[in-house]
Order: C-alpha cells, then structure tokens, then sequence
C-alpha cells in the first residue's frame, strides 16, 4: 500500500523496459517468474500503462504456466488495473490469481489473491466481502514478516469504515498507524492520520479529529491542499460552524478525491443541507 521500495535507483527504474524486452525472448514458465518478480519497478516509475502492457504480454500467451509466480504477476496486473481505474480487468485478474492460489495451497500467493480482491470488493461498495478478504489475508500474513500485515490491515479498516462501523474503524485504524510507524513507512502514517481524523469526526470527537489532522504535514499539491479543506471543513461543521464549513467546502477540489475521500465529502455536503 505504500512504497514499493525504500530507496528507488533511477537507473534500476529505467531499465524496466530492458526487462520487458528479456521477457519475451524466455519460455512462459521464466517469463512470468520475471514478471511476478519485476512489475513493481513499473508501480514505483507510476508507469502504468507500460506495466501493464508487459505484464499482459507475458500473462496471456496460450499456455501459461500454473505456479505461485503466476498469481503473483496476475495481483501485479490486478493491482495496476486498479490504479488505471479499470475496475473489470482488476476483478478478472484478481479472482483467476485467488482460484488459482487455493489450487495451489500457497498461503502467500493466496494472501496477495485475498488482498486485491478487497481492493475490488470495497469499489463495488461489498463492505463485508472487502472485510472478510482483507482478514482472511491479514490471518495468514503472519509468517511472512509483519510488513505483510500493512495492506491487509488497511484494507480491514476502510472496509469497517465504508460498513459505518466507525468504533471499529478507528481501533485497526491505529494499529495499522502503529505499524506504519514502526516499520517506517512515512507516507502511509500520513495516510492513516489522514483516515483516523475523518472517523473520529463521524464519531463525534472533534478533539481526536483535531488530534491527527495536526500531525499531516503542510500541503503540497492539489490533493494535498482538497483534504487540509476538507478537514477543515469538517472541523467547523463539528464544532457548530455550519456557514464556516460551506465557506470551506466552496474552496475545495473535489476532482482530485478519491472513493473514500468522495464519501466524506458526500457525507458533510448532507450535513450542511
């Protein structure tokens, strides 16, 4: 859910497309190995489309090989689909990488196949699949180190909160905030911060609110900027100032939201009516 890798090295981000080039001259069984193995130079480069090109070039020859790389390389896909806002080729791949990982029995490639099938479930609003994925996922993460428990635990958390079930919400919002912190993953702490404000505001605790909103570091793009509005907005409405909060919202760039952005919004706009 957050960086790809610690310190990305231009030149390793470069020569993907060298990869890309390699993989078509192995046999399928190397190929897809290389691309459960490399697609996430593409994520890091934010080179969407060319990742998936590379990856559908090696996916969808005849004959592909049945093994643990192969639903790698298929959450891969599924993953950049999402990105790409392509919502069936998520659901596609994701559900050929889930069926075959039980075929498997391989607890890792089923934790990744459970992983993005969440992804998918919480932008079909299926809150409670999204929930039961994300833990099923989260249950096996475990012996894979506790970084393999950061997508998951995300994942359980926006699906209690999309379910309203914000008491819930916000107790795996802090311990993915936890874990964020301790495995060091700055941009997803902000993330969490960002997230944990938002419920604590449904909750009711404006305090709480105030509490995380404070911790975001300044803004620094247009994204940056339509949250610290939002906030705000939320803030006021919170504390009894309604005309405040719509002079707010009036400011803020709602182009740039995402779902889970979108819904609080929708959700304040209402309140203000």
């Amino acid at each position: 859910m957050g960086r790809p890798f610690r310190e990305p090295d231009p030149e390793l981000l470069e020569r993907r497309h060298e990869l890309a080039a390699t993989a078509r001259e192995l046999d399928d069984e190397a190929a897809t190995e290389l691309a459960a193995k490399t697609w996430r130079l593409w994520m890091a480069a934010r080179d969407i489309g060319d990742g998936r090109a590379f990856l559908r070039d090696v996916l969808d020859r005849p004959q592909p090989p049945q093994t643990r790389w192969r639903v790698l390389a298929l959450y891969g896909d599924g993953l950049l689909a999402f990105w790409d806002d392509d919502a069936e080729a998520a659901r596609r791949r994701n559900e050929e990488a889930y069926a075959l990982a039980k075929k498997l029995g391989d607890d890792e490639a089923l934790l990744f196949a459970q992983l993005g099938l969440s992804r998918v479930a919480i932008e079909d609003g299926d809150s409670r699949r999204a929930r039961e994925l994300a833990a099923g996922a989260r249950e096996l993460a475990p012996p894979f180190g506790e970084a393999m428990q950061q997508a998951p635990l995300h994942m359980e958390a926006q699906a209690a909160r999309q379910a309203g079930d914000y008491d819930t919400a916000a107790a795996l919002f802090e311990q993915s905030l936890a874990l964020n912190r301790r495995i060091d993953d700055p941009g997803m702490v902000v993330v969490e911060l960002q997230n944990l404000g938002l419920v604590e505001i449904r909750r009711g605790q404006v305090a709480a609110a105030e509490r995380y909103f404070a911790e975001l570091p300044p803004p620094d793009d247009p994204y940056g900027h339509a949250l610290a509005g939002l906030n705000d907005a939320a803030v006021a409405f919170r504390k009894g100032d309604a005309a405040g909060a719509r002079n707010r919202l009036a400011g803020v760039d709602e182009t740039v939201f995402a779902s889970d952005d979108r819904a609080e919004l929708d959700w304040l706009a209402e309140q203000l009516v």
